[in-house]
C-alpha cells in the first residue's frame, strides 16, 4: 500500500505510456557503468604491466599458506586495509577537532564582541563581578581551545605510531616488489568498491550520510532546531539521556526529533525550554519534572494525553518507559524513552498504535458528550446478516469521520497561517457504485472549496491527509527560516491551493443499459446522451456524456452490421463485435483542466485519452472495437446488467495574483511568527509612550523610526545607483516592506486629515456661532478628557485642531 493507504489492501495503478526510452537518471546510470567498465580495463592493464616489470615477484610465494590458514597475499591486504582504516580515522578525528575548535573560537569572538559593545556604549564602569565573570569565561574558552589542540596532537601521534608499526611489519615480511604488486591490487579493489557504491547511491537515490554536503545541511538544521530545544535523531540517536521521540504514520516524518528531559523541570510551549513547531502547542502547555528514577508529566494550559487518557491542568502523571504522550494533537505524538531502562517484557509501540489510541480517546470523549456523527439505516428490507453488516459499516464511518474532523480543523488553521484564507474544508459522503450500478454504500470524502471563486474538488481522506502532511513540513521549514532570518518561499507545487486542487477525482457516473447489444441493434438517438450523476448526490446531474455503440460483422470489417437478432439466445456460439465511441461530456458546471472517462467491460478496465484542455465540455473522440469470438451465457448475462461510465476531472484553479507564501509575505510573517505589525500612530502622526512602560515606548518608537528611515534611504540609494549586485538581506527586505506598509497607512491618514481640516475651515463661522450659543466643551482625543474655553479665539484654535473634537451635548 506504499505506506500511506491505511485502509486498503491494493491500489490499482494506471501506468502511462513512456515518451522516451529511458529517464535522464537511467541514462546517467548507463554512462557511469560504461565509465566503470573502462576504468576496470585500465586498472587491469596497469596491473599486468606492473607484474611484467616486477620480474622478481614470485606468485607462488605470495600464495603460500601461513600458520593461520590464509595466504601471504591475503595477510598483506589485511595489513594494508588496517593502515587505510588508521588514515581514515585520523582524517575523521581531524575534521571533528576542527569543528570543535571553530565552535570554541566562535564563542570567543561573540564574547569579545559583547564586551566591546558594552564598552562602546559607555559602560566601562560596569559591575566588577560581571566583568570578572566575562573575563573568566574568556580564559576558560582559551583553555578548552588549547586542550582540544593538544588532544588532537596526541591522537595524531598515536595514529602515526600505529601506521609506522604496520609499515615496519610489511617491510620485514615482504620484498619491495611483493608489497608494490599487492598494494596496486588492493588500491584497484578499493577504487572499484568506492565507485560501485557511488553508482548505487545515484541509482537508488540513497545519499551517503558521511557526505560533507549533507552533513553541512543537517548541521544547519540541528543549529536551527536547537534554538527551540529540539534535537535531530540524525545526530543524537545514540544519546543515552531520557527523552521523548516523535512518531508519525508517515515513515519519513517518524522518529526524526528528540526532546531531551535532562533538566529538573522541562517546560513545553512558546518561550519554554522546548518550543515545538506544532500550531496547537500553547504557552506553558505542559511540563516534565526530572526525578532520580522517573519523570513526572504535569498538565498545563494545553491538551495532553498519556496512554489515551487526558491529563488535566496541574495533574501529575508518573511516566514509564514506552508511555505514549500526545501534546496538542496528532502533530506531537511522542514515546517516552530512557536508554538502559527499557522493560524486557514489551516492545516499543509503533506510530499506528499510538495514533489509534489517541483517536479512540477523542471518540470516547465525544461520545460521552453526546457528540459524533449519527447515521440511521432502514432495516425493514434487510436480513439479520445485512443489518449487522450495515451496523459495522456505519460504525467504521463514524470512526473515520470522528478522526477526520480534528484534521479538517487543523487544515483550515494551517492554510489561514499560509495566507490562503480562501480555502475551506468540509466532510461529505460519496456513494460507492460498483460495476453494474449496484450501490455498495458510501465513503467519506473531503470537499475543498475555494470560496472566492466557488471552485470545488473532492478528495479521498488519504489524499487530504497527504496534502496536510506536505503543508506541515512546509510550515516547519518556514518557521525555522523566520527564526534564523533566512529567506524561504514555498514552491509552486507546495502552495496550498495547488496541493489540494491539483488532483484528479471522480466527479460523477453515467449509468447505461446495454441489453440492446445482445440483439445487435444500434444505439437509439435518445440513448446517445446519458446523464452523469454526481457521486455526492445521485439526484444531482453534473453533465451529459455522448456515447454510441455500432454493431459490426468483424473487427477487421468496419462496415455496420445489417439486421438484428429477435432473441439474444440466437447469439450463443457466434461472434459478437461492436465499436464503442465516446465523443464528449457537455454541460459541466465548472471549467476543468484535465478529464478522462473509464468503464469496465467484461472485467477489463478501459480508459479514454486524457483531454488536457481548459473547458467545460471535454472532448475525447474515443473509439474502441470490442470483440467476443464465441458468445456464451456469461456474456449475455453481463449485457443484462447496467454499464457505468465514470468521469474523472482535475478542476481549473483561478490563478489570480496571489502573493507567494514565504518569508517576504507580511501576512505570513504576522500569522506564523507575529514578527511584523504596523506601529500605532496618533492622528497627528506622533508616537506616544507605552502606558505600562513610561519613556521606553518613545525610545523604542524613535529607534524604529530611525531603522525605517535608514532602510528607505538604503533602498532608494540602491535603486538610484542600480546596484543589483548587493541584494538586500531578508531582514532588510522585511523592514522595507514594513516601512512601505506604514507609509501607505500614514499617507491615507494625512489625506483624511487634510480633508477634515478643509471642511472645518469652510464651516468655521457656523461652528463658532454654535459654540458661542451653547458654550459646549471639546474632547482632547489623545487623552480622552474634556476641556472648556472662555474666549472665541481659544475656541477657534480648538475648532481648527485635529487633536480636539467639538461636543454639542454636555458630558460629565
Amino acid at each position: 500500500t506504499l505506506g500511506f493507504a491505511k485502509n486498503a489492501s491494493v491500489i490499482k495503478l494506471n501506468p502511462k505510456k513512456a515518451t522516451t526510452a529511458a529517464t535522464p537518471a537511467e541514462r546517467k546510470l548507463m554512462q557511469e557503468l560504461d565509465k566503470l567498465k573502462l576504468m576496470m580495463e585500465e586498472l587491469q592493464k596497469q596491473n599486468e604491466a606492473l607484474r611484467a616489470a616486477a620480474g622478481g615477484v614470485d606468485m607462488s610465494a605470495l600464495t603460500t599458506k601461513t600458520a593461520n590458514g590464509t595466504d601471504r597475499q591475503g595477510e598483506l591486504e589485511k595489513a594494508l586495509k588496517a593502515k587505510k582504516d588508521l588514515e581514515d580515522k585520523l582524517k575523521k578525528q581531524e575534521e571533528e577537532s576542527r569543528v570543535r575548535q571553530e565552535a570554541l573560537r566562535k564563542e570567543q569572538i561573540e564574547l569579545q564582541e559583547e564586551l566591546t559593545a558594552l564598552q562602546e556604549a559607555g559602560m566601562e564602569g560596569l559591575d566588577e563581578a560581571v566583568r570578572n565573570s566575562m573575563l573568566e569565561k574568556q580564559r576558560k574558552l582559551e583553555e578548552q581551545l588549547e586542550s582540544e589542540r593538544e588532544k588532537f596532537k596526541s591522537v595524531q601521534s598515536q595514529v602515526a605510531k600505529e601506521v609506522d608499526d604496520v609499515d615496519a611489519q610489511i617491510n620485514a615480511e615482504y620484498t619491495e616488489e611483493e608489497a608494490a604488486f599487492v598494494k596496486n591490487n588492493f588500491e584497484m579493489k578499493t577504487i572499484m568498491a568506492e565507485k560501485r557504491k557511488q553508482i548505487m547511491q545515484e541509482f537508488t537515490g540513497k545519499k551517503d550520510p558521511n557526505k560533507s554536503a549533507q552533513d553541512d545541511k543537517m548541521r544547519q538544521q540541528q543549529e536551527e532546531y536547537a534554538q527551540r530545544g529540539i534535537s535531530l535523531t540524525y545526530f543524537s540517536k545514540d544519546d543515552e539521556r531520557p527523552h521523548f521521540i516523535n512518531v508519525d504514520e508517515d515513515l519519513f516524518r517518524s522518529k526524526r526529533f528528540m526532546y531531551f528531559l535532562d533538566k529538573p523541570l522541562t517546560t513545553f510551549g512558546p518561550k519554554g525550554d522546548i518550543q515545538p513547531l506544532s500550531m496547537n502547542v500553547v504557552k506553558k502547555h505542559c511540563s516534565v519534572e526530572y526525578g532520580t528514577e522517573a519523570h513526572t508529566l504535569i498538565g498545563g494550559n494545553g491538551e495532553v494525553f498519556v496512554n489515551g487518557k487526558r491529563v488535566k491542568k496541574k495533574t501529575r502523571v508518573k511516566l514509564s518507559v514506552y508511555d505514549r504522550v500526545v501534546i496538542g494533537g496528532e502533530d506531537m505524538v511522542l514515546i517516552y524513552r530512557w536508554p538502559g531502562k527499557e522493560p524486557s517484557d514489551c516492545m516499543e509501540p509503533d506510530a499506528d498504535l499510538c495514533v489509534e489510541e489517541y483517536e479512540r480517546a477523542l471518540r470516547k470523549e465525544k461520545k460521552g458528550k453526546g457528540g459524533g456523527a449519527s447515521h440511521t439505516a432502514d432495516y425493514s428490507s434487510m436480513s439479520k446478516e445485512e443489518q449487522e453488516a450495515e451496523d459495522v459499516q456505519m460504525a467504521l464511518m463514524d470512526q473515520e469521520i470522528t478522526s477526520l474532523l480534528p484534521k479538517i480543523k487543523a487544515g483550515k488553521k494551517l492554510v489561514d497561517m499560509l495566507d490562503r484564507d480562501c480555502l475551506k474544508f468540509d466532510v461529505t459522503m460519496s456513494k460507492v457504485v460498483a460495476s453494474g450500478g449496484k450501490n455498495e454504500g458510501v465513503e467519506v470524502k473531503v470537499i475543498v472549496t475555494k470560496t472566492d471563486t466557488k471552485e470545488k474538488t473532492y478528495l479521498d481522506t488519504f489524499e487530504f491527509e497527504k496534502g496536510l502532511s506536505v503543508l506541515k513540513d512546509e510550515l516547519t521549514r518556514l518557521r525555522t527560516a523566520i527564526d534564523n532570518d533566512r529567506e524561504y518561499v514555498l514552491s509552486e507545487f507546495a502552495d496550498p491551493i495547488n496541493v489540494f486542487f491539483d488532483n484528479t477525482y471522480l466527479i460523477g457516473t453515467a449509468t447505461t443499459f446495454p441489453e440492446f447489444l445482445g440483439y445487435m441493434l444500434e444505439t437509439e438517438d435518445a440513448d446517445k446522451k446519458a446523464d452523469v450523476k454526481s457521486v455526492v448526490s445521485m439526484k444531482e446531474r453534473c453533465g451529459k456524456i455522448s456515447i454510441d455503440w455500432t454493431p459490426m460483422y468483424h473487427p477487421e470489417d468496419e462496415s455496420p452490421f445489417e439486421g438484428y437478432f429477435a432473441d439474444s439466445k440466437d447469439l450463443l456460439g457466434k461472434s459478437w463485435t461492436y465499436k464503442l465511441q465516446i465523443f464528449e461530456v457537455s454541460g459541466l458546471s465548472s471549467m476543468v483542466e484535465k478529464a478522462y472517462v473509464q468503464y469496465e467491460f467484461m472485467g477489463e478496465l478501459f480508459t479514454t485519452e486524457t483531454c488536457e484542455e481548459l473547458t467545460s465540455n471535454p472532448k475525447f473522440d474515443y473509439s474502441f472495437v470490442h470483440h467476443v469470438p464465441i458468445v456464451d451465457e456469461k456474456f449475455l448475462e453481463f449485457l443484462t446488467k447496467p454499464l457505468d461510465f465514470k468521469l474523472y476531472v482535475c478542476p481549473h484553479i483561478s490563478k489570480k495574483s496571489l502573493e507567494p507564501v514565504g518569508t517576504s509575505n507580511i501576512t505570513v510573517l504576522q500569522r506564523v511568527a507575529g514578527k511584523i505589525g504596523l506601529p500605532s500612530r496618533s492622528p497627528a502622526g506622533s508616537r506616544g509612550a507605552s502606558p505600562t512602560s513610561p519613556g521606553h515606548g518613545a525610545a523604542d518608537a524613535a529607534l524604529q523610526d530611525q531603522v525605517l528611515r535608514l532602510t528607505r534611504t538604503l533602498a532608494s540609494a540602491q535603486m538610484k545607483l542600480g546596484d543589483s549586485s548587493v541584494p538586500m538581506t531578508p531582514r532588510t527586505r522585511k523592514t522595507l516592506q514594513l516601512a512601505q506598509s506604514q507609509d501607505q497607512v500614514i499617507t491615507e491618514l494625512e489625506k483624511k486629515q487634510k480633508k477634515d481640516l478643509k471642511k472645518r475651515k469652510k464651516n468655521l463661522k457656523k461652528m463658532l456661532a454654535r459654540w458661542e450659543e451653547k458654550k459646549y466643551p471639546f474632547k482632547y482625543l489623545p487623552l480622552g478628557v474634556y476641556v472648556r474655553v472662555d474666549t472665541a479665539d481659544a475656541a477657534t484654535k480648538l475648532l481648527l485642531s485635529l487633536d480636539f473634537q467639538a461636543r454639542d451635548k454636555e458630558k460629565k
